[in-house]
Order: structure tokens, then C-alpha cells, then sequence
């Protein structure tokens, strides 16, 4: 009885919000009716299977009903996934709202689009619920990556979709990756606000290597146009102060030492070869940032980057004993050290220093 009426319910309601439920059944009274319907402040029936919200657009599955539904809707899978019947689309939904990551229902489904049994617009608005439940779901992304590539999506819709699959689940590889490919299709509309938004989530999660990913993907994008590259000179500038803060007040994490590399690359690879940009100016521009953060290391800051301004900031993070993770900082930041003087200033007076370090740490 549940499962054919949830097969009723995504058939005539528009779901946005999906749940499964962690209620208590009380297995001496049987269910007085199969769907709840009232408001999240409501107390709810426990015996009750399936939960419906604000004007039927939330939906709520009771966990302990779950595998009977799910082994309704597999047995009517296996007997309609190779027909054209019309229940085939409840059917696949509920599935893939108990186990988003079923691929054999995906590859279904992608048929029944190209058979147009099933709306594009229909399958985005399904893929949408799928995250509020499930954001981290491999199969659902790949199923999106699908639709990107064939049919056309708004490309800034799909974005916000991203977002709000990373907001439910932090360090979401998939998303991130997903907009990598979104970006893509934004062309001239990408815009340094990109940027900052990766970058203010990053600063917020600076462990998750995805976003930093993402961030160094979308400035290497700005910077091939003429209209953005000062625009990306000065946001670069503003990386490298909030990395090194980063890197201070947050000892050991790799990810902040990997993202640096990519900065100091950036900035001899890419920045240096803008030939309009005032270079006098810009150090005065940089000094001045580094200045109003009040920054107990500010004298370690230089422009352009030297050797000996990185030596002292490394030496600077990595020589206190009393911080947190210690050991995984100094690894890190001569690890670094090594990488910036060998890739970046590849001087014989870098490798002396290398060989000083190196030597302390045998």
C-alpha cells in the first residue's frame, strides 16, 4: 500500500525536497493511514510511512518502510524497465531516491529522455530533489554531467544547483568537479564573482582541496581574457595575504601549502607576462593590503615574491615548537621551500639554502 502510494504522489505533485526519516514504529498498532500530511511543526504519526509537507512539496520517507518500497519498486523495475509503460518513470524515481547511485536505473532513465517518455526540464527538477537527500551521489552527478553535455541547460541555474549540493555536503568532490564543466559553458559570462564565492567558501573549508581546485581553474580561465586580467592581478594578491594568514593561524594542513605553490606559479607564469600592467603600482597596491591586515609577519611580504622573503615566512610558521601539528607543518612548508626555489627562483644562492634545510632535517 505504501509503495503504490508513493507511486500516486510523485505522479501528481511536484517534490522539491526529499528526507528519509528516522522514526520509531510501534510494531502492536498497524498503521492507521499510510500518508501524513501536515507541517514540519506538527508532531508526527510514527506509525505512518510516508510524510508529506508544506502543500505536498516536501516529502518524507519513514526509514523503517524503506527496504519494503524499495523491494516493491525493484520487483515492477525488473518487469517494466524494457517497455515504454509510463509507470516506469515513478518507479525509477523511487528507486533512486532510497539508492541514488543505482546506474542500471540511470541508464534507463537516460533512454526514456532520449524517448522523450521523460522531460529535460522534468529530470532537472527530479536531480534537484535528489540533492537535498542526496548530495554526494556519484551516479546522480554523472547523470547531470549527461545532460550538460547533450541538451541545452542554463548554465547558471545549474550553478546554483552545484552550490547547494556543496552546502549540504561540505567537501563534495562531485559537485565541485561538475562545476568545472558548468564554468565551461559560461564563457564570457564567468566573472571574478566566481571566484570569490570558491574563495569564500574555501577560506571557510580550508582542508577541501576541491574548492581550492576549483578556484585555480576559474583564474586560469579569467586570466586569458584582456577585460578580467587586472581584475585576477589584484584578486591573486589578495590569495597570497589570506594564504599566508591561513597557513599561520592553521598549522599542518597540506591543502594551504599546495594552494601557495599554485599561487607563486601564478604569478611568475601567467602575471608576469601582462605587458600594460603598471608593476610600481601594483607593489604599492600590495604593500597597502598586507598593511591594513595588521599582520604580525607583514615584513616577510615583498613584490614580487623573493627567495629570501619565502625562507623567512616558512622559517617563521615552522620554527615554534609550541603550535599544533608541528611536524606536519614544517614538512609541509620545506617541502614548499623546495618547490619555490627550484621552480621558481632557481638560483645558486636558493640551492644553498636548500642544502642548509635539508641537512637540519637529516
Amino acid at each position: 500500500l505504501a509503495y503504490e502510494e508513493l507511486k500516486s504522489i510523485l505522479k501528481n505533485n511536484q517534490i522539491n525536497e526529499l528526507g528519509l526519516l528516522y522514526t520509531k514504529r510501534d510494531g502492536q498498532e498497524k498503521e492507521k493511514r499510510i500518508v501524513w500530511e501536515g507541517t514540519k511543526d506538527q508532531p508526527i504519526n510514527q506509525n505512518t510511512p510516508i510524510y508529506l509537507f508544506e502543500n505536498k512539496t516536501k516529502l518524507g520517507i519513514a526509514l523503517w518502510s524503506a527496504a519494503g518500497i524499495m523491494k516493491e519498486a525493484k520487483k515492477e523495475y525488473e518487469r517494466l524497465k524494457e517497455t515504454k509503460n509510463p509507470t516506469l518513470n515513478e518507479v525509477t524515481k523511487i528507486i533512486l531516491m532510497i539508492n541514488a547511485d543505482a546506474y542500471s536505473v540511470w541508464n534507463v532513465r537516460k533512454r526514456m529522455i532520449k524517448e522523450k517518455q521523460v522531460e529535460v526540464k522534468e529530470e532537472i527538477a527530479f536531480l534537484n530533489c535528489l540533492i537535498t537527500k542526496h548530495p554526494k551521489s556519484e551516479e546522480s552527478f554523472q547523470h547531470r554531467h549527461y545532460l550538460l553535455k547533450n541538451y541545452p541547460l542554463n548554465a547558471k541555474d545549474e550553478l546554483i544547483a552545484a552550490d547547494k549540493a556543496i552546502e549540504n555536503y561540505k567537501r563534495n568532490y562531485y559537485a565541485w568537479d561538475y562545476k568545472h564543466n558548468v564554468i565551461k559553458k559560461l564563457g564570457d559570462a564567468l566573472t571574478i564573482k566566481h571566484v570569490e564565492q570558491a574563495n569564500n567558501h574555501f577560506k571557510q573549508h580550508i582542508s577541501d582541496y576541491s574548492a581550492a581546485a576549483f578556484l585555480q581553474y576559474t583564474l586560469n580561465q579569467l586570466i586569458k581574457r584582456p577585460d578580467t586580467q587586472l581584475d585576477v592581478y589584484y584578486f591573486v594578491f589578495q590569495l597570497c595575504i589570506d594564504n599566508q594568514q591561513a597557513i599561520y593561524f592553521y598549522p599542518g594542513h597540506e591543502t594551504l601549502w599546495h594552494h601557495r605553490r599554485f599561487l607563486m606559479y601564478f604569478l611568475k607564469e601567467k602575471l608576469s607576462h601582462i605587458r600594460h600592467i603598471d608593476n610600481h603600482k601594483l607593489k604599492i597596491i600590495f604593500e597597502k593590503l598586507v598593511k591594513d591586515k595588521h599582520a604580525p609577519w607583514q615584513h616577510f611580504f615583498s613584490w614580487p615574491p623573493t627567495m629570501a622573503s619565502e625562507h623567512q615566512f616558512v622559517h617563521f610558521c615552522c620554527t615554534e615548537d609550541h603550535i599544533e601539528r608541528v611536524d606536519e607543518q614544517r614538512r609541509h612548508g620545506y617541502q614548499y621551500f623546495r618547490f619555490f626555489v627550484t621552480t621558481i627562483d632557481y638560483s645558486l644562492e636558493a640551492q644553498q639554502v636548500i642544502q642548509k634545510i635539508l641537512a637540519k632535517l637529516h
